[in-house]
């Protein structure tokens, strides 16, 4: 195998603990569309599910409710602070020394940007990879089009998520290391290729197993 050289950080439930932040702002949108929303944070977490896309289908939203989400989505998240994970700072700056780092999110670019520049991360990527609104995205095409940019091998290459949709995503781009990390949104389907760690200083340890 050969050696590790860049690292995919998923954003949210890797890098910041955004789901009580994104309840809250379901918490909005079915107040204004007129739906309702789980009260408590592990009712929300069953609801929401594998997607948002599955979410809005889990709420009984209409196709002119999902418009109306995904809108109000955009402009109330950038209102919005998460907390880093303890711990992420430190990880991410000691794997800048020695790898490519990448941010791939289904979030908007622009709001994973206010964020890591806020919280003095931006310096530590390469490569920011998101939603711009408007644009149709898909995360697998956009990591597979980066690493051709950048002359990546998909095996010299750790995709870092927390979720079953992130598992999912590196299987799609050809990515076949993959660390899942416990302590985000959650996941249920391990996978034999996978580690799965429990705090963020445990990430660093990780990719250097996997790069034995």
């Amino acid at each position: 195998m050969k050696k590790i050289k860049a690292i995919i950080l998923d954003y949210d439930g890797v890098i910041v603990d955004s789901f009580g932040t994104v309840h809250e702002i379901y918490k909005q949108i079915c107040e204004k569309v007129s739906v309702p929303c789980p009260a408590s944070l592990e009712e929300f977490k069953k609801v929401y599910g594998y997607s948002a896309k599955e979410a809005y289908r889990n709420l009984g939203f209409s196709d002119a409710d999902i418009e109306t989400a995904r809108s109000m989505f955009a402009n109330l998240v950038l209102g919005k602070e998460p907390k880093l994970y303890d711990g992420v700072s430190e990880v991410l700056k000691k794997l800048s020394f020695k790898y490519i780092l990448i941010l791939a999110t289904n979030n908007l670019r622009e709001e994973a940007m206010q964020k890591l520049t806020k919280y003095k991360l931006s310096q530590y990527f390469n490569k920011i990879l998101g939603k711009e609104v408007g644009v149709p995205f898909e995360k697998s095409e956009a990591i597979s089009e980066v690493l051709v940019e950048l002359n990546l091998g998909k095996d010299e290459v750790v995709y870092i998520g927390d979720r079953d949709i992130d598992a999912d995503v590196a299987d799609e781009a050809g990515i076949k290391n993959v660390i899942l990390v416990e302590y985000g949104w959650g996941y249920h389907r391990p996978r034999p290729h996978e580690f799965h760690i429990k705090k963020p200083a445990d990430i660093v340890s990780a990719i250097s197993e996997i790069n034995k």
